[in-house]
């Protein structure tokens, strides 16, 4: 009777649920392909996934983040100074992006770290900044990189 009565308990301890702060952790998207054309992709400046994409963004609408070992569609909420094509020309140029989704919210606080030279036919720029991950009453936080254009 006491194997069983063991087995229960260690069954049932298996069964609770990981804490909000366990399960909202940055991870590379699994697909690293949801969005085609321009765009802007950003990874942990400090992951060792470095390469790997934590955030796609279509420089209009949509964006994709992981949460909880799942890729989530994110819509684009604020227009607060997004890059344009004036901006990219401009080094230095600060903006921030934010997004959200059901019980989600993301934002980027980012500035113009790389771009092309004046004689130089490019269409990307690079960013640096800040992500911020709000989800469950909890927030992440991190130091992102990333490549915008087409």
């Amino acid at each position: 009777m006491r194997i069983l009565e063991f087995a229960v308990i260690f069954v049932s301890l298996l069964a609770l649920p990981t804490s909000a702060t366990q399960r909202l952790q940055f991870r590379p998207l699994l697909n690293q392909n949801h969005l085609e054309g321009a765009s802007c992709s950003f990874w942990l400046g400090s992951s060792k996934h470095a390469s790997r994409e934590v955030l796609h963004w279509d420089l209009m609408s949509e964006g994709w983040i992981n949460i909880g070992s799942s890729d989530v569609k994110l819509a684009y909420v604020k227009p607060s100074k997004s890059p344009s094509a004036e901006d990219k020309l401009s080094l230095g140029a600060k903006h921030v992006l934010a997004f959200s989704a059901q019980g989600i919210r993301v934002i980027i606080r980012s500035r113009i770290s790389q771009i092309c030279r004046a004689n130089e036919s490019c269409e990307a720029w690079h960013e640096t900044g800040e992500i911020q991950v709000i989800a469950g009453g909890h927030t992440i936080v991190s130091h992102v990189q990333g490549i915008c254009g087409s």
